[in-house]
């Protein structure tokens, strides 16, 4: 039964990527938006960078799972969720020094 639902989770988790990393990408484009002048530029840029390590990161993982590497899947969920909790995370350490009011609200929000 223990195995039956990790294949079950890990069919959702590779399901689920694509409509996720839109909805990243979609997220990062609306904080550097968001951002654009309120935030020192080489912050935006190192934020980026860092979102698009992820971003590279989790595509190759995606990839892995759908040419059923099943060797590392666990690993590579747990990664994947960590690493994006840490881009965003970062984002609100680098921007909230800059941000006022209505910008550290975004922040908290996204």
């Amino acid at each position: 039964m223990g195995s039956n639902l990790t294949k079950h989770q890990i069919f959702l988790f590779s399901k689920n990527i694509p409509p996720s990393m839109i909805a990243v990408l979609i997220g990062i484009i609306v904080m550097d938006l968001a951002m654009l002048g309120v935030v020192p530029d080489e912050r935006l840029i190192l934020w980026n960078g860092v979102a698009a390590g992820v971003f590279l990161f989790r595509w190759l993982s995606y990839v892995r799972l759908r040419k059923g590497d099943s060797t590392q899947h666990k690993a590579l969920m747990f990664v994947s969720a960590t690493l994006t909790g840490v881009v965003w995370g970062l984002a609100t350490l680098l921007f909230a020094p800059y941000a006022d009011l209505v910008h550290l609200t975004f922040l908290a929000f996204l």
